[in-house]
C-alpha cells in the first residue's frame, strides 16, 4: 500500500462506452470532495467499443484515474482482481461501471465505515430496479447464503462495497464468480461486516450480462464454499 493514498476505487468495465464519461465526470467530483488522496482504478476488460480511448481522455483531466487494459477478456471476477491487486490506498471501493452505481453513495458508505469499525461495509440495494428474473435469483441467493453461510448481508451480489484493503488482501479471486461471495470469504478469516443501503439508478446504456450461465455458476460456487472447497 502506498502510505500516501487514502481511497483506491476499483471499477470494471466492458463495452461502456456510453456510461464511461458520466460515472468518471461524477465519482471525480464526489473524491475530489473528501479532500484526502485517491485513485481511480479503471479496468477495460477487452471492450470492443471505445470504452479504453474514453478511459485514457479521461487521465489528461485528472491523473488519479488510472485506465488498465486487459490483455484479454477476463470477466467480471478476473477484472476486480486486477484491481485488487494494483489497489494501493489503505481503503478499497468496489463499484459496477454502467451508472447504476451511484458515487454520491460513498460518503454513506465511508460514514458507516467509521461508524461501525467494520473492516467491509456491503451496498445494499434495498430497491431493486432490475427486470423480475434478475431480482428474483437475487432474492433466492440472498436467502441460502444467509441460511448456510451465516452471514447477516441483504445482498450478496452487489458490487458496490467498501474494504479496508489489508482485509481483502487476504482473499485470492481465483474463479470466475466467486467475487460475489467475497464478503463472507473475509469474514471467515476474522474481519467483521456492516451494510449500508444505497440507491441503485435504472440501466441507461446497454444491456444486463446478468445470464443464466452466471446462475449457475453461483449455484456451483455457492455449494463449494458450503461443503469447504473455498
Amino acid at each position: 500500500m502506498d502510505e500516501g493514498i487514502i481511497y483506491s476505487v476499483v471499477i470494471p468495465f466492458h463495452n461502456e462506452e456510453l456510461s464511461v464519461e458520466e460515472l468518471l465526470g461524477s465519482l471525480t467530483k464526489v473524491m475530489k470532495g473528501l479532500k484526502e488522496p485517491y485513485e481511480i482504478i479503471a479496468i477495460d476488460d477487452r471492450s470492443t467499443d471505445a470504452t479504453h480511448e474514453k478511459l485514457r481522455k479521461f487521465t489528461a483531466s485528472d491523473p488519479a484515474v488510472i485506465p488498465v487494459l486487459l490483455p484479454e477478456r477476463k470477466g467480471q471476477t478476473g477484472a476486480l482482481a486486477e484491481g485488487f491487486a494494483r489497489s494501493r490506498g489503505r481503503i478499497t471501493i468496489s463499484m459496477d461501471g454502467d451508472l447504476q452505481d451511484d458515487p454520491s453513495c460513498i460518503p454513506l458508505f465511508l460514514a458507516k465505515f467509521r461508524e461501525s469499525g467494520a473492516d467491509v461495509v456491503c451496498g445494499w440495494r434495498w430497491k431493486r430496479d432490475d427486470s423480475t428474473p434478475v431480482i428474483i435469483y437475487s432474492k433466492i441467493g440472498n436467502f441460502f447464503q444467509k441460511l448456510f453461510l451465516g452471514t447477516s448481508i441483504h445482498d450478496i451480489s452487489c458490487t458496490f462495497r467498501v474494504y479496508k484493503t489489508a482485509a481483502l488482501k487476504t482473499v485470492t479471486l481465483n474463479e470466475t464468480g466467486i467475487h460475489r461471495f467475497l464478503p463472507f470469504l473475509i469474514k471467515r478469516r476474522g474481519f467483521s461486516l456492516a451494510e449500508e443501503r444505497i440507491r441503485q439508478h435504472p440501466r441507461k446504456h446497454g444491456v444486463s450480462k446478468y445470464s443464466s450461465r452466471k446462475v449457475l455458476e453461483t449455484i456451483r460456487l455457492f455449494f463449494g464454499i458450503v461443503f469447504g472447497r473455498y
